[in-house]
């Protein structure tokens, strides 16, 4: 993770309400699915995301069920550079791909951003689980590094 400084959340209210229904389970497992794509588990449907969605997803579940800055997320605190929307985009398709059209609506969304650079994942952080054995183990060190402590 590119930068340690404290984040903020601007949004303060989390909007679950019609998210609740749509997503009840989330569990970050790691192992490998799908050739070079990662396992993510949503309501006991099996999801592959790509090595980046990964990353990004575990840092936001983390944060989330951490109830670190309200769940909010910097983007640089993803990664530096300037493509962390572009990635969040393709990470929210793949997840939307691998449920195959049951993914939560524009009105409803998985992952919301407060249009300052800031995203969070929103869901109800009690339903967030990892694979914290496999996840210490993980081959990238902003991941492994969440779980070593």
């Amino acid at each position: 993770m590119a930068h340690n400084s404290e984040t903020r959340f601007f949004i303060k209210e989390r909007k679950t309400k019609g998210i609740v229904e749509v997503v009840k389970s989330i569990h970050i497992d790691g192992s490998h699915f799908m050739r070079e794509r990662n396992l993510l588990v949503i309501n006991n449907k099996n999801v592959g995301l790509t090595r980046k969605s990964f990353k990004y997803f575990t840092i936001l579940a983390f944060n989330l069920a951490r109830g670190e800055n309200n769940g909010g997320v910097n983007k640089y605190y993803l990664e530096d550079g300037f493509y962390q929307t572009r990635y969040i985009n393709r990470m929210k398709g793949e997840i939307k791909d691998g449920l195959e059209g049951v993914y939560p609506s524009v009105e409803n969304p998985i992952i919301e951003n407060d249009h300052n650079g800031h995203y969070r994942l929103v869901v109800d952080p009690g339903i967030i689980t990892f694979n914290e054995a496999l996840l210490k183990k993980y081959d990238d060190y902003d991941i492994s590094s969440l779980f070593s402590s």
